[in-house]
């Protein structure tokens, strides 16, 4: 079992999924909702980072460009272009956030 996010609204198992809901898939299930776009996968929650780690400016600006495109390819189902910087991946997760919101609301 896959846990998973639905990108559109759509019927599985008995419930009636809005952008947004996460819920849980069999694997096949898993892959072919991803493949019509209709859901990706779910949101891992990151660990929480050494103390130490996390005082070191650099490696957290990187730690923090990783974290920003591992979301984008949860959300988009790719991998973010290697050249954007954290200003553009933040952009366009929300400008796709504001877009699952606006459909929330027809």
């Amino acid at each position: 079992m896959k846990d998973m996010m639905a990108v559109k609204s759509f019927r599985y198992a008995s419930r009636a999924l809005q952008p947004g809901d996460t819920f849980s898939a069999k694997d096949r299930d898993a892959r072919l909702l991803v493949a019509v776009k209709k859901a990706v996968a779910a949101p891992v929650a990151a660990e929480p980072e050494d103390a130490e780690a996390a005082s070191d400016g650099a490696s957290a600006a990187g730690d923090e460009l990783d974290a920003l495109r591992g979301q984008y390819k949860v959300l988009f189902g790719k991998a973010a272009y290697h050249g954007w910087d954290e200003a553009a991946l933040r952009e366009k997760i929300a400008a796709f956030e504001t877009d699952v919101a606006s459909r929330e609301e027809n």
